[in-house]
């Protein structure tokens, strides 16, 4: 599954075939962000407004039928998305709230309900932006302009903080590796002179002493 500026296409495993999967929205000053499968075989995906104005995205669910629903909405900078290894719960950024939410999933639709605030970030730790999941649903939240990436336990507790040095803009991060327990971490250059951070755009790799989630799979 891949991402358009404005919906969803899926592709072979050599890149090579494409096939258009619908459509999210038609709105020039709009585009697609964050997303992940659900445990249900739905895809999830967040969008956002270009110049990043408040409320102007929403969180979609594209149905293994293809059929679009809404599942939240307004949101403003529509980011990480994860579900919890029962898939009773799903974890969501919204990133000017500077928090990670928590939301009930229904199992028959994948609908959510039940907001409430699972995590708070400090405001002088940064923005958070992408989201990973470990097998513990423990949740790991790249900060965008703090440097790090940030590990909290089920409880939504501070376990531990990953530092990305010399990089501010951290825009992500994702389990892989053959055990799962690599970390791989992506940055931004976004509005960055040539001349600073060097090492901002690039991906990196920490091996943790957890193992990520084995992503559900879009069943379309």
């Amino acid at each position: 599954m891949i991402a358009t500026e404005h919906g969803l296409l899926g592709a072979d495993e050599q890149l090579s075939e494409f096939e258009h999967i619908v459509g999210l929205t038609e709105d020039p000053n709009v585009r697609t962000n964050d997303g992940g499968c659900d445990p249900f075989g739905g895809f999830v995906i967040g969008t956002m407004a270009y110049d990043e104005r408040p409320g102007g995205g929403a969180v979609y669910r594209v149905t293994p039928e293809h059929q679009v629903t809404e599942l939240l909405s307004p949101v403003s900078i529509s980011n990480g998305v994860q579900w919890s290894a029962d898939g009773s719960q799903a974890y969501y950024i919204d990133t000017p709230t500077r928090r990670v939410d928590v939301f009930d999933v229904d199992a028959e639709t994948g609908a959510w309900s039940g907001r409430r605030a699972h995590i708070h970030i400090d405001s002088a730790r940064g923005y958070p932006d992408g989201m990973a999941i470990d097998e513990d649903d423990g949740v790991w939240v790249a900060l965008w302009g703090g440097e790090a990436v940030v590990h909290y336990d089920a409880a939504g507790c501070l376990v531990e903080t990953i530092g990305v040095p010399g990089v501010t803009q951290v825009s992500s991060c994702a389990f892989g590796g053959d055990e799962r327990d690599v970390l791989f971490i992506t940055t931004s250059r976004q509005g960055l002179p040539d001349d600073q951070e060097p090492s901002a755009g690039a991906i990196f790799a920490v091996q943790t002493g957890s193992r990520g989630a084995v992503a559900p799979q879009f069943a379309g």
